[in-house]
C-alpha cells in the first residue's frame, strides 16, 4: 500500500512538472487564488484562516510580479522599495495594480465579515529561494 502511494505521488509530481506558460509546473504558485478562496470560505462565519507557502503568488488571480530593486552607483533606483506592500505604493505597473486591487478587495471583504487571514512564507536552505 505504501509503495502504491509513493508511485501515485511520483506520478502526480511528474504531471506537475509539465511546462505551463514557459515555467516548470512546480514553480507556479496560485497563492492569490488560495487567499481569495479562504476569504470566501470565511465570509459567512468570520474567524481566522492561515495559508502557509514557500512561494510568492506568481500565477492566476492575485499574482505578484517579481520586483527587483535596481541599484546604480550604490543607490536604490525606482519609485518604490521591494519591501513596500503594493497597496501603499504610488506608482504601479499594470500587473502590480491588478494585484493591489485584488488584495484590497479581499481585505475589505474580510473586514466586513470579521475574518482574519494569516499568510506565512517559509524557506529552507535546502531548496531554491522562493522569490
Amino acid at each position: 500500500a505504501v509503495g502504491e502511494l509513493l508511485a501515485d505521488f511520483e506520478s502526480l509530481r511528474q504531471q506537475a512538472r509539465r511546462k505551463v506558460h514557459g515555467k516548470d509546473g512546480l514553480e507556479l504558485a496560485c497563492g492569490g487564488v488560495a487567499v481569495g478562496f479562504l476569504a470566501d470560505a470565511l465570509r459567512n462565519s468570520g474567524g481566522r484562516g492561515t495559508m502557509i507557502t514557500s512561494r510568492r503568488p506568481n500565477f492566476g488571480a492575485g499574482s505578484i510580479p517579481y520586483r527587483d530593486q535596481e541599484i546604480v552607483r550604490g543607490k536604490v533606483q525606482g519609485a518604490y522599495s521591494t519591501s513596500t506592500p503594493l497597496q501603499f505604493q504610488a506608482k504601479l505597473k499594470a500587473e502590480e495594480q491588478a494585484a493591489s486591487e485584488y488584495y484590497k478587495k479581499i481585505g475589505a471583504d474580510c473586514l466586513q465579515s470579521c475574518a482574519v487571514i494569516d499568510v506565512l512564507f517559509h524557506t529552507s536552505p535546502a531548496v531554491q529561494p522562493p522569490f
